[in-house]
C-alpha cells in the first residue's frame, strides 16, 4: 500500500513509459492505414500475381495477357512438386467452380473414406485435371457415376510430368488413404520442352525451402497491399532462365530433337517405377494408364511414342495392370476430330470413353477390394 501511496501522491498518472505509449500510437496508426490501403486496392479490384519461373508451363503460353494472369492465379508455387492448385481459386472457363480445401478439383473429401467403400485416387496431368471441360464432364466425376459405393479424389494437375505425380504421391495422395491408384502420365508434358532446368534439376533448385514458409508466402500474397509492394519491388525472372527457356521452346516447335525435354524418358520409367513402389508398401494397387494424345502429335514428334512404350515396359516389368485408353481412342474413327478439344485435350465426348473404359476394367475387381476395405486402414464411421 504504501508504494502504491507514493506513485499516486508522485503525480504520475501512468506506469507505462511514455516511449512504449508512443510506439503503441504508432503500431496503431500504422494499422489503420495499412487497412485503409488495402481497402482502396480491393475497391480498385486490383490483383497481381508475379510469375514465377518455376511454374511457367509451355502449355500456358498465350497472347492474352488476361487469360495468363488467370491461369497463374489458379497456382500457387510448392517446393517438392514445383506447383497445386492453390485452394479456393476459381477453375478457368468454368466460373462457378473452386478448386478444394485440398487444392484438387471435385468435391473435398476428408482423409479417411468411409468404412467398406473403395477409394480411387487419380494422378495425372491436365487431360486428367479436366482442362477445358468443367467438373460433372471429367473423367474423373463420370467414373465415380458408373461405379457404385466408390470414391474418385482427382490429384489431376495442369503441366505436371510423372516426377511431380511421383512426389504428390508420397506427399499427398496417400494420406487419403486410396484403394487404386490410376496413374496417367506420359500424354504430353514429359516430352515438352523445359523451361531453363528439367525436373529433376529444378528439384535440386526447389527442394531446400521450407514447406511452411512458402505456405505463409502465399497466404501473405493473397492481400492487395503485398501483391502491390510485389509488383512494385519483386524481383524479376531471370532473363537467362527466360530465355534458354525459349530457344528451347523454339527447337522444340521446329520439330528438332536435340531441345531439353520437361523429363527424359529413362527419369520417366524411374518415377512411375517408384509410384508403384510407394503404392505396394502401403497396400494400393498402381494401374498404369496409356493416356490419349491425337494422332498428329506423334506425326510432329514421333518421340512421344517413347513415354508409352516406357509405361508398357514398367507396367511389365513390375507385374501391374496397364490400361491402353490411347488404344480405345484410336479404335474410334476419325477420334482427333470428335474426341478431343485441341492437340491434347479431350472433350467432353472423350472423357466419356475414358470412363467407360476405365469402369469396364475396374468393376470386375471391385468385391476384392471393398473386402480389403472393410477389414483394413482408418475409416470414418457412418
Amino acid at each position: 500500500m504504501g508504494r502504491f501511496r507514493w506513485a499516486m501522491g508522485s503525480g504520475h498518472t501512468s506506469s507505462v513509459p511514455v516511449f512504449v505509449r508512443r510506439l503503441g500510437i504508432a503500431v496503431v496508426i500504422a494499422g489503420f492505414l495499412m487497412a485503409a490501403l488495402e481497402g482502396v486496392l480491393r475497391i480498385a479490384r486490383f490483383e497481381y500475381r508475379r510469375p514465377n519461373p518455376i511454374i511457367v508451363v509451355p502449355l500456358w503460353n498465350t497472347a492474352d495477357q488476361s487469360k495468363r494472369e488467370r491461369l497463374y492465379a489458379m497456382y500457387r508455387f510448392h517446393p517438392y512438386w514445383f506447383w497445386e492448385p492453390r485452394p479456393g481459386a476459381r477453375v478457368l472457363d468454368c466460373e462457378h467452380e473452386r478448386i478444394n480445401s485440398a487444392g484438387s478439383r471435385g468435391p473435398g473429401r476428408p482423409q479417411a473414406p468411409e468404412r467398406g467403400a473403395v477409394r480411387v485416387a487419380i494422378l495425372g496431368d491436365s487431360i486428367s485435371f479436366g482442362m477445358g471441360v468443367c467438373w460433372d464432364d471429367t473423367y474423373a466425376a463420370l467414373l465415380e457415376r458408373e461405379l457404385s459405393n466408390v470414391e474418385v479424389l482427382n490429384f489431376g494437375v495442369t503441366g505436371f510430368s510423372a516426377f511431380q505425380g511421383e512426389k504428390l504421391f508420397e506427399g499427398r495422395v496417400l494420406a487419403y488413404h486410396p484403394q487404386i491408384a490410376l496413374v496417367a502420365f506420359g500424354a504430353v508434358d514429359e516430352l515438352l520442352p523445359a523451361t531453363g532446368h528439367d525436373v529433376e534439376a529444378k528439384f535440386r533448385v526447389t527442394s531446400g525451402a521450407s514447406p511452411t514458409a512458402v505456405l505463409w508466402h502465399d497466404r501473405l500474397s493473397a492481400l492487395r497491399m503485398f501483391q502491390f509492394l510485389d509488383r512494385a519491388f519483386g524481383r524479376r525472372p531471370q532473363r537467362a532462365i527466360e530465355a534458354k527457356a525459349h530457344e528451347n521452346w523454339a527447337s522444340f516447335s521446329r520439330g528438332a530433337r536435340d531441345y531439353l525435354r520437361n523429363q527424359s524418358v529413362p527419369s520417366f520409367e524411374r518415377s512411375l517405377a517408384r509410384i508403384v513402389e510407394l503404392g505396394r508398401s502401403q497396400g494400393v494397387r498402381v494401374v498404369l494408364i496409356g493416356p490419349p494424345r491425337q494422332t498428329k502429335v506423334e506425326t510432329r514428334w514421333p518421340w512421344a511414342i517413347e513415354y508409352t512404350a516406357a509405361i508398357e515396359r514398367v507396367a511389365s516389368r513390375l507385374g501391374v495392370p496397364y490400361w491402353d485408353v490411347r488404344a480405345a481412342f484410336r479404335a474410334v474413327p476419325d477420334s482427333d476430330a470428335r474426341l478431343f478439344l485441341d492437340d491434347y485435350h479431350p472433350n467432353v465426348a472423350g472423357h466419356r470413353l475414358y470412363a467407360r473404359v476405365l469402369a469396364e476394367r475396374i468393376r470386375p475387381h471391385l468385391g476384392d477390394v471393398e473386402a480389403r476395405a472393410r477389414d483394413s486402414g482408418p475409416r470414418r464411421q457412418r
